[in-house]
């Protein structure tokens, strides 16, 4: 816990950093920074209770193991044989 004087301690060497016309504005970034901080708290405490609310959703029950050799099988394309392309003939040069 800090007490009174280690407040007037800090604030001496904070007078002493920033200067006294840089002060305010130090303050006014402060405070933005911890508005935003609580903002993003918030945020995400509100995030943690809405997927605790939502219903897991249902999955399927897993695939027979005759029905994933189908599965495989279908996905899989037929061996087709490449088509053989001649190649041009050109004239022999000399």
């Amino acid at each position: 816990n800090i007490k009174g004087w280690e407040w007037i301690i800090i604030l001496a060497v904070v007078l002493l950093l920033f200067g006294p016309k840089q002060l305010p504005n130090l303050a006014r970034s402060l405070g933005k920074t911890i508005t935003e901080f609580r903002t993003g708290i918030k945020g995400i405490e509100d995030d943690v209770k809405n997927l605790a609310k939502e219903p897991e959703p249902k999955s399927d029950p897993p695939p027979d193991e005759d029905e994933k050799k189908k599965e495989t099988v279908k996905d899989k394309a037929p061996d087709e044989p490449e088509a053989l392309t001649p190649e041009p003939d050109y004239p022999e040069e000399a």
